[in-house]
């Protein structure tokens, strides 16, 4: 199947890599302590504005697209050198050729980098166009933000949104909710509309799926004195700044309790669904039966919307960027991303997803697109020659909501 770039209604992009905030689930680092290797060096990390022009054509305004969305796996688009004159880029690019009231030009950051003044100068770049959101990572409130969102300051993140609010930016609240912070949704959400910005609620406030996750004992204090030769220790160099900080590990109980809840509720749900829907298939028995023989529900195809990651490669979404970043060496439980990758890899080489290498066209007419991704789907992840895409499995499943 070929999708045209001028048919594409949303487009992610990941300007950067760069990223002061050590947040603990990130793919940036590992276990919230040191980098990830497999980004590159730091000369890499940012997108030259030539190639996000490259995927964000002005054809592209001229047509079917609707929606931009700066958010990425391993960076604060904020943070990127050339933030203010991409933006400017976009809004000028929609302003001459779209209806500007209904495009959506979504940026997602912690919000806790640079001064009030930079954050006053997104908001006037911004201002102009109608359809622009900033949402600003808030997990909770002065005592919580951090146990998460490391290396950023709720103090400092509300300063930047008055001021990018007062020069005309709209500002949204988003909260993810932990245990940690659940207990704060309300008041946050007072706060968020006294502020004049839009709240965002991501998760579960009554924790039905397990997928509400507790970091109050993993981080027992932020700039702990913990001694080095404590065996629950790491130091890692955190910030841009080389920062040395230390920390202590994840504890993985409860997110592994969650996944355990959320395997039993994906194979229940998908049986129920298959009594339901006869064109299905049959029942499953476990997990890797759900993974390697439900349908596949690919928003590539199916809401015509891509992702562009800070190295110029081409995805299918956010998730398959991700898997070519995910080395099992440095994430023990890859292994599937790790072999699956280095399959694609020794098929098609290094380049031919690359901005860097291709027009946008010449990357959607290749077999990998065309062809290859139809097959994985109706494959198992075992197939010889075109195994389906565990990312895509897991993340994607057909009719995928197990949370309740």
């Amino acid at each position: 199947m070929i999708i045209d770039k001028d048919k594409l209604d949303w487009i992610q992009v990941d300007l950067t890599a760069r990223c002061q905030a050590m947040c603990l689930e990130c793919a940036r680092n590992i276990e919230g302590v040191t980098v990830n290797p497999y980004i590159g060096k730091s000369n890499t990390w940012d997108m030259p504005l030539e190639i996000f022009q490259k995927a964000v054509t002005p054809s592209m305004f001229k047509s079917n697209l609707k929606k931009i969305l700066l958010n990425g796996n391993f960076g604060d688009p904020c943070i990127h050198p050339n933030f203010l004159n991409i933006a400017d880029y976009v809004v000028q690019s929609v302003l001459h050729s779209h209806d500007s009231n209904n495009f959506n030009f979504t940026v997602a950051t912690n919000g806790a980098m640079f001064d009030n003044e930079y954050w006053a100068k997104v908001g006037k770049t911004l201002s102009p166009l109608s359809g622009h959101k900033v949402q600003f990572a808030l997990d909770g409130l002065e005592d919580t933000h951090s146990i998460y969102r490391r290396n950023t300051k709720y103090e400092d993140i509300i300063e930047h949104v008055k001021s990018f609010t007062e020069h005309g930016g709209k500002a949204v609240w988003q909260f993810i909710i932990f245990e940690h912070n659940v207990h704060q949704v309300d008041e946050a959400r007072k706060r968020a509309s006294d502020l004049g910005m839009e709240f965002r609620l991501v998760g579960d406030p009554n924790m039905n799926s397990g997928g509400a996750r507790s970091y109050q004992n993993t981080v027992d204090n932020l700039r702990t004195e913990h001694k080095e030769t404590d065996s629950n220790v790491r130091v890692g160099q955190q910030t841009k700044k080389e920062k040395e900080v230390v920390v202590s590990k994840v504890k993985n109980e409860s997110i592994k309790k969650a996944e355990s809840h959320i395997q039993t509720e994906a194979v229940k749900k998908v049986n129920e669904l298959t009594n339901t829907h006869k064109n299905l298939n049959p029942s499953v028995k476990d997990i890797n039966d759900l993974l390697d023989t439900a349908k596949i529900s690919c928003q590539y195809y199916e809401n015509k919307g891509m992702y562009i990651e800070y190295d110029g490669t081409v995805w299918m979404c956010c998730w398959t960027g991700d898997m070519h970043k995910r080395k099992e060496r440095a994430f023990g439980g890859a292994k599937f991303d790790t072999d699956q990758w280095d399959h694609i890899q020794n098929k098609f080489g290094d380049n031919f997803n690359s901005l860097h290498h291709h027009t946008f066209d010449e990357i959607l007419n290749h077999e990998f697109f065309v062809s290859y991704l139809d097959k994985t789907f109706n494959n198992t992840r075992y197939h010889p020659d075109t195994p389906r895409i565990h990312t895509c499995a897991k993340t994607c499943i057909w009719n995928k909501n197990f949370s309740k």
